[in-house]
Parts: structure tokens; sequence; C-alpha cells
């Protein structure tokens, strides 16, 4: 069933086995996934249908423009607050991460998931109907890419499966509707989490919306699926018990805020095959083995990373990118390199490519959102973001320029010339508006805010859902993971009955 806040009366207590905030990706695949067990669920939407000037204006907040954040407004346009999240303004895109993201690296400071790869691959698998997209095979590869791509040792193609994309306001707003167990309430801004005395254990949620009017949703488990920003503003703003807010009593709500970053010209790569085949990686296409749209990436093998100590930076070549006129004079010149190294005298271009790039950064405590002196409309504190990259994510993508283009030239596969600044090597790139970290997921309570169940430290029934939770960003969008950790915490909800 879905409902406008307007049809609740003030001070209306609604009662319902689960709340949840926030009805984007996580949340509509969190509660549809529950009703289907059986579970009566509200669900809580800030917007309405469409987008509206006045719910989106809540995200606005402090953002001091720097090498992480290069748009002053960019709490404001990165996040869509109406039905179905910012899947409506998604591309997509949709990449498992890596293994080598879960684990603990010893050059990547505060890297590492409570668990492998391995425990999402299950959830990964279901989380692909949800998205449109067929099932991927066991580990999530294509037989029909070359193994080498390029010709070059140490590189590996990665593909992005194309959602429609989905848009889930619309996609799954007729199940919503059809469904007895969840009340999907429109309109509805949650302004704290309420809990006992003790403040170990949620008791629902506290609701107003823009004209005022207030409710409670009582209910058994909590959920927040409201986006990195509001899930790390809801619970700082939930302090009635502790002032620090809920989850917060080792000082770690809001940190290791993380985005993913892109950019194209950091590097020309002449190819020596004229034969060579970039459309994998040039736009999406139909692929016959997996029956589905994908695009390839290059990204940088384990061991490649292991031995330079890199991040994960996933390349495109893109031949449609170029700007051919300086770039023939150039190209002109690696194919006589070519020429002389192979004993040639065949002359001529071979081809030629820009290399897009898209790279994670290291999780940082410095990185973090923290509440404002600014109020909303609701009369609650905006939010404040400081991030900045480090020295480490600079020299890490350098590294990684260098070490592509060495895989490139071994073996006389291509020749790439480097044009990236190394003294600013982000200026160039643009955030990925991939809100990521700020309720992060660590077994010990003084590093990070979830437990490997979601569940947030201290609070027995209270829970986080979203790319908020993630331990690291790896180089992939983060839709497809958040939605198979939506359906693991289903399970994990199911499994624990009602509250």
């Amino acid at each position: 069933m879905i409902r406008d806040a307007s049809s609740v009366s003030a001070a209306t207590v609604i009662e319902r086995d689960v709340c949840i905030v926030g009805a984007g990706a996580a949340g509509i695949s969190l509660a549809l996934e529950l009703d289907r067990r059986g579970i009566s669920v509200c669900l809580l939407e800030s917007g309405g249908h469409v987008l509206e000037a006045a719910a989106q204006d809540l995200y606005w907040g402090e953002a001091p423009r720097g090498d992480l954040i290069a748009e002053p407004d960019y709490l404001w346009h990165s996040r869509l607050r109406f039905l179905g999240g910012t899947t409506n303004h998604w591309a997509g895109y949709c990449s498992p991460l890596d293994p080598i993201d879960f684990e603990t690296r010893s050059w990547v400071p505060n890297s590492g998931w409570p668990f492998g790869r391995e425990t999402l691959e299950p959830w990964y698998q279901r989380a692909a109907t949800w998205l449109e997209i067929p099932p991927w095979n066991s580990d999530f590869r294509d037989p029909h890419v070359p193994s080498a791509p390029l010709g070059a040792s140490g590189l590996q193609t990665a593909l992005y499966s194309l959602s429609p994309p989905t848009r889930f306001g619309a996609r799954y707003r007729s199940d919503l509707q059809a469904s007895r167990r969840i009340l999907l309430l429109l309109h509805s801004n949650a302004v704290a989490v309420s809990t006992d005395d003790s403040g170990v254990r949620a008791q629902g949620v506290e609701v107003s919306d823009l004209g005022g009017t207030r409710y409670r949703v009582r209910a058994g488990t909590t959920v927040l699926a409201a986006g990195a920003l509001e899930n790390a503003r809801l619970l700082l703003l939930s302090n009635r018990v502790h002032a620090s807010g809920l989850g917060n009593q080792h000082d770690q709500v809001g940190r290791y805020f993380m985005d993913h970053f892109y950019g194209s010209g950091i590097a020309k790569v002449g190819l020596l095959r004229p034969s060579t085949d970039l459309s994998l990686y040039a736009k999406p296409a139909q692929n016959l083995g997996l029956g589905v749209m994908v695009l390839g990436v290059l990204r940088l093998s384990d061991e490649l990373q292991r031995k330079h100590q890199l991040l994960n930076v996933q390349f495109r070549p893109v031949p449609e990118a170029m700007d051919p006129d300086p770039f023939q004079e150039d190209l002109m010149d690696l194919s006589e390199e070519w020429d002389r190294a192979a004993g040639s005298s065949k002359g001529g271009a071979r081809g030629a490519a820009f290399i897009e790039v898209g790279t994670e950064i290291a999780p940082s405590p410095d990185n973090r959102v923290t509440l404002a002196r600014e109020r909303d409309a609701l009369g609650l504190p905006r939010l404040s973001l400081r991030a900045a990259t480090s020295p480490f994510d600079r020299e890490a993508l350098v590294r990684a320029v260098g070490t592509l283009a060495e895989a490139l030239g071994a073996g006389l596969a291509a020749r790439v010339r480097v044009v990236l600044d190394e003294s600013r090597p982000f200026a160039s790139l643009i955030a990925g508006s991939h809100h990521i970290g700020t309720t992060r997921m660590h077994e010990d309570p003084r590093r990070g805010v979830v437990d490997a169940d979601a569940r947030v430290h201290g609070v027995s029934n209270l829970y986080v859902a979203g790319s908020s939770v993630f331990s690291t960003s790896g180089r992939s969008n983060p839709t497809f993971t958040l939605v198979a950790l939506a359906l693991r915490l289903a399970d994990h909800l199911a499994g624990r009955g009602r509250g």
C-alpha cells in the first residue's frame, strides 16, 4: 500500500515488524524481500513520486571545494530525493567488487571487510534479478573475453553488465502498491531513531512532513537505507540518550567517506596491431556469450596491485575520445619506434586511443560528514562534508598509470604516452557521485559503525543498508553490491523473526 504523509494524523503511532528509512534500491529491494517472507514493513520516503524542490533542498549542506569535491553543490546534485532514489539517474552499470577489494591490503590504510567476496556471491546472483540483468556465472567472467587483453600480461578485462537501467520507484511501484504487508509513506522524513532509556534497543522512528505534522513508527527492527549522507545524519541526530548519537561511542559515524573518480586524457595509447578491436571497451554492446549489454574495462591483476602497492584502478581505451590532430603526429612517432623495434619498415599509424581512468581512494577517517550549524526546513542541522584525496591516493594513481604503460609496452602490444600531471593527478578527474562509507562495516566498534550483519554497534535491533556500510569502495559502481547486501540483510532479518 502507498499513502502520503498528508493522510496521517498528528501523533499517530504506526506499528510494523520492520521500519525502513529510504525507498531507493536498498530500501525497496529489502522491503519486498521481507514482504515475501510474511514480515510487515513501514517504508518511509522523504519525497514523492517525482522530483520536488522542497524535498531535494534537504540535501543542501557544506562541502568546500577541493580535489575530492569539484562542485560546491556536490551534496545536493549527487542524490535524488524521491521514490526510487538515485536509481532515477543511475546509468545502469553493474559489476561486483573484486576479491581483492575485500582483503586487508597491508599497503592500503584501513582496508579489509569482515568477509570475502565468496560470502556475497549467492546474493550477487539474486541481485541480478532485481537489477534486470542475466545471472552471472560463478566467477563473474565471460569465457569469450581473452585472459590477456591487448596481448599484455598482468592486465585483465572486467565486465560491466548494463541494467536497462532499473528505476526502482517506477519498476516496483505496482508491487509496493499491491502489498498488504508494506505501508509506503511518501513525504515522510525520519528525524530521529527512538530507543529505550538505555539506548541499546531501537523502538522505531520519529517522522515529520515538511508541514510540521509529526507521527511515529513503532517497529521491532529499524533499518536505515537513506544513503551515506542521511544514514550518518540520522544516527548523529538520534542523540536523546547518547549525546554523540547512536553507534557513535567511538566517534566513527560519518567517517571514511569515499567516492570514485573518473576522467579521460590521462594517457595516449598507440596500438601495435591494426586489427586490435577496442569495441568491447569503447561503448556498451550486446554480448552473445552473456546475453546482455556489456562494457569492458581493463584492470591491473591482483599480482600487479600487490607488487606495486596500488589501489584498484580501471582503465578504458576509447578511440572515439581522441583528439586526432595533435595525436596523429605523436602516433606517427610511436609507429616509427615500433618499426625499429620490430625490424620492420612498414610505417604508418596502427591505431590510437585515449585512456579513461576510474579509481577508488583509500578509506580515511579524516574524510567525514558532521552536523553543521545551519538548519533545514525540518529544523534539523544540515551536513558538512570535509574530504580530500591523500598523498597515498595521488601516488598510487600515478604508479597505476605507469604500471599500465609498462604492461602495454611489454611485448609491443602498445606504446603509451602519459600526460597525467603527476603533481595534481586528480585535477582533471571528476567525482562519480557514489557516496560510500560513513557507517562502515567493521567487527571492532572502534573502527566502524556496523558489524558483519550490518547491525549498528551497541544497538541490538538497528541496521544499516546501502553503500554507507562499505569498508572499501573498490573500482566498481556500488549499486550491484548494495543490492546484494540488502538481500543478505533480508535473509538475516527473516532468520531473526519479527524483532
